[in-house]
């Protein structure tokens, strides 16, 4: 279920699974907590669909096949399975470690000048641009490269909810968290209604965007995936010239003039105080308590959602999980 769940919502964890020893396994005997056949690997391959690499480990290749399996989950942010026989770790290896250079993504200058043109005339023409991240742009590592472009260029800026926290809540431009038809007005506004929506690691999953009631401007929206990127027709393959996932964005900035720089006044939601054991006094004192840097876990259902609402102080982290949607998830944070 936590390896699912880690595949789904791109969490790189490297599952270490025990095994019988390789001599039990050479001889096919018939163990306990086995599919009574001998065979030893039915449950590494089960795992393929939810992790990017899986190795059974040997003396022979313990070194080489677990580099293997962390590169790619690195690279990929998502789970690796590695099988270990009980007797293994007590063996020697048989082969010399080696540094192992982070795996980068293709690049094409090309590509991104075509991008980057095609972008800049698709931003000239609009009076109002709002930027919507999501969470893939925290787990692939460009929130300090979103956060310098905002500060040269302060667009009206929101998040889905599992992508909340990725800017900061206090800055007047953050139009609060967008949930398709289940939005405040003032967010709604600024996404929906805005000439181009950037988006940089959005999924629009069922569960925060009101059942799929998502809206933004038709064709006017350039997109930044996992390894690609897109502007009306032109796209983009890789993430920067020198393969960086925390590289600047490219220099778009000249697309604007001062005069269209909209900062929002937007108004949070206000709770009211009138029912001492209702949800909305619930919500206040939990909105009252949060402090710079704390860690806020929210449990799926009434908790994930409501917490949407909260304005969130600095260097607040928000961990949630709406996608695969885990109920009693959090009691491991309790």
């Amino acid at each position: 279920n936590g390896i699912a769940g880690s595949y789904a919502e791109y969490v790189p964890v490297v599952h270490i699974v025990g095994a019988p020893r390789l001599t039990s396994q050479r001889k096919g005997e018939l163990l306990h907590h086995t599919l009574g056949d001998g065979e030893f690997c039915h449950f590494m391959r089960m795992s393929a669909p939810v992790s990017v690499a899986q190795a059974s480990l040997t003396p022979e290749n313990a070194l080489a096949e677990i580099d293997r399996v962390i590169e790619e989950v690195m690279y990929s942010s998502r789970p690796g399975y590695l099988l270990l026989p009980s007797d293994v770790p007590a063996l020697p290896v048989s082969t010399r470690a080696h540094a192992l250079p982070a795996r980068q993504p293709p690049f094409s200058p090309s590509s991104l000048e075509a991008f980057t043109a095609a972008a800049q005339t698709q931003l000239r023409g609009a009076n109002r641009v709002s930027l919507l991240a999501d969470f893939l742009a925290d787990r692939f590592k460009v929130k300090k490269a979103l956060e310098q472009w905002m500060e040269e260029v302060p667009l009206g800026t929101s998040t889905l909810l599992m992508g909340k926290g990725l800017f900061n809540e206090q800055q007047a431009h953050f139009a609060g968290t967008y949930s398709g038809a289940a939005s405040a007005p003032s967010t709604k506004e600024a996404i929906e209604g805005a000439d181009v929506v950037i988006t940089v690691g959005v999924k629009f999953t069922d569960t925060i965007t009101a059942g799929f009631y998502q809206q933004r401007p038709s064709g006017n929206a350039s997109t930044s995936a996992l390894f690609a990127a897109r502007a009306i027709r032109s796209s983009i393959t890789g993430r920067s010239k020198n393969g960086q996932r925390d590289a600047p964005p490219p220099p778009l900035n000249l697309a604007f003039r001062p005069g269209r720089l909209i900062l929002l006044n937007t108004t949070h939601c206000r709770w009211s105080r009138d029912n001492s054991l209702g949800q909305y006094a619930f919500w206040q004192q939990i909105q009252d308590s949060l402090q710079p840097g704390d860690v806020l876990v929210a449990e799926q259902g009434t908790a994930c959602f409501a917490a949407a609402a909260l304005n969130l102080p600095q260097d607040l982290q928000f961990v949630v999980q709406p996608l695969w949607g885990s109920i009693g998830y959090t009691l491991a944070a309790a």
